[in-house]
């Protein structure tokens, strides 16, 4: 098992950190994502219009591993951009992406420290209650999945000042 969560971060950057970490995250048996709490709570005011499109991208994306993904919807009490749930469900429906959207699951504001994060208690009994599921089995493991072309690319920052450099030319 290998976490590599990071908080407060957007769907681009976890499309830049699949590209980047591709073949290690394939390396493994099922690939846990939860990406829209930061999305429904800011980033989407952000990309505005666009905010679909780059969504369709993470999908894309995903769709091509070569493993098991789920998509854990952590619970919120509210979000600043409500349609961002049910694009992400409706979305992950349509590449087959596996949905654990835990907003249905009963919590109750006593379960929250604050309107995005559950409370250590509650946090704890989700963990056990997925370790629980996981533990039931996750299916066959997808293969074949590829990317032909994408429209995003990782560059690292120094490809990047070289890029500035011969730019000037």
């Amino acid at each position: 098992m290998t976490n590599r969560s990071s908080g407060r971060n957007s769907l681009i950057y976890h499309i830049g950190h699949i590209l980047e970490n591709r073949a290690e995250i394939e390396s493994h048996d099922l690939l846990i994502i939860d990406h829209y709490v930061n999305d429904a709570n800011f980033y989407c005011g952000f990309f505005g219009d666009q905010y679909p499109q780059y969504l369709e991208m993470l999908y894309q994306l995903l769709a091509t591993l070569n493993l098991p993904v789920l998509n854990l919807m952590f619970p919120c009490i509210s979000h600043d951009y409500p349609e961002v749930c049910d694009q992400v469900r409706e979305i992950s429906a349509q590449y087959g992406i596996t949905v654990l959207d835990l907003n249905e699951a009963g919590f109750r504001p006593e379960h929250f420290r604050d309107p995005v994060h559950l409370n250590r208690y509650a946090s704890y009994m989700m963990g056990l209650f997925l370790l629980q599921s996981l533990a039931r089995g996750i299916g066959p493991r997808p293969a074949g999945g590829m990317l032909r072309s994408y429209p995003l690319r990782v560059i690292s920052a120094q490809e990047f000042t070289c890029l500035l450099y011969t730019s000037d030319a």
